[in-house]
C-alpha cells in the first residue's frame, strides 16, 4: 500500500514539474491582461478662399454694363487697346476663410463675352471693299488675358490675406478695328491649395489585439 501511495506521489510530482517547467518556457501564456476604451469624434476641416479684387477704372463711360452670364452690374471699365497692347487691368489678393494653409499657385484671366456698341458707325461699302478687316466682328478669341502673381509660395494661414496678384489683358494684333468701341466682359481666376506638410507622418502605431 505504501509503495502505491510512493509510486502516485512520484508520478504526481513528475507532472507538476513538466507543468512548472512548460510554463518558465512559454511564460507570456498566462499573463493577465486588461484594457479600456474611450470615444470621439474627429471633424474634416475644409478650404475657405475668396478673391479681393479691385479693376483700374480709367475709361469714361456713362452706361453701366452688365454680365450675360451672371447678371452682375460693372460700373468700372479700363481703357485697353490698342491691338497688340497689354495693359494692367486691375489686381487684388486672396482672403483665407478656410481651417487650413493655403498657397496661391496660379489663376487665369478669361475674356468671357463681347458687347459691340450700342450705336456701332455704318461701314461704308467702298472702304469695306478696300479694307475687308472693316467687315470681321470682334470677337472673344481677339483677346488674351493673365494673372501675375507678385509673391509666389506666399503661406497664408487661416483668417489672413496674402497671394497678392495683377490682372494684365491683351489686345491681339490681329485684333480687326471692329474690336474698337467694344467693352470686353472678363473673369478673374485664382487657384490656391494646401501647401505640402513640411513635417513627416508619425511612425504608424501598431494595434493592440
Amino acid at each position: 500500500m505504501n509503495s502505491e501511495r510512493t509510486q502516485t506521489r512520484k508520478v504526481f510530482a513528475g507532472i507538476t514539474l513538466f507543468a512548472l517547467a512548460g510554463i518558465a518556457i512559454f511564460g507570456g501564456v498566462f499573463a493577465w491582461r486588461t484594457s479600456d476604451s474611450a470615444r470621439g469624434a474627429a471633424l474634416v476641416g475644409s478650404n475657405g478662399f475668396e478673391i479681393q479684387y479691385e479693376a483700374i477704372c480709367d475709361a469714361a463711360n456713362g452706361d453701366a454694363v452688365v454680365d450675360p452670364y451672371t447678371g452682375d452690374v460693372l460700373i468700372c471699365l479700363t481703357l485697353v487697346g490698342h491691338n497688340g497692347m497689354t495693359t494692367q487691368i486691375g489686381s487684388g489678393k486672396s482672403l483665407n476663410n478656410g481651417d487650413f494653409d493655403l498657397v496661391v499657385v496660379g489663376g487665369s484671366i478669361e475674356v468671357r463675352h463681347v458687347i459691340g456698341p450700342i450705336d456701332p458707325v455704318p461701314v461704308d461699302p467702298d472702304e469695306a471693299a478696300a479694307n475687308p478687316d472693316l467687315l470681321i466682328p470682334c470677337a472673344v478669341d481677339h483677346f488674351s488675358g493673365e494673372l501675375v502673381l507678385s509673391s509666389p509660395g506666399e503661406v497664408i494661414p487661416p483668417g489672413g490675406t496674402g497671394g497678392p496678384f495683377s490682372a494684365f489683358l491683351t489686345v491681339h494684333d490681329g485684333a480687326p478695328p471692329t474690336c474698337q468701341g467694344n467693352i470686353a466682359i472678363y473673369k478673374v481666376s485664382v487657384v490656391a491649395e494646401n501647401p505640402s506638410d513640411p513635417n513627416p507622418d508619425p511612425a504608424p502605431v501598431e494595434p493592440v489585439s
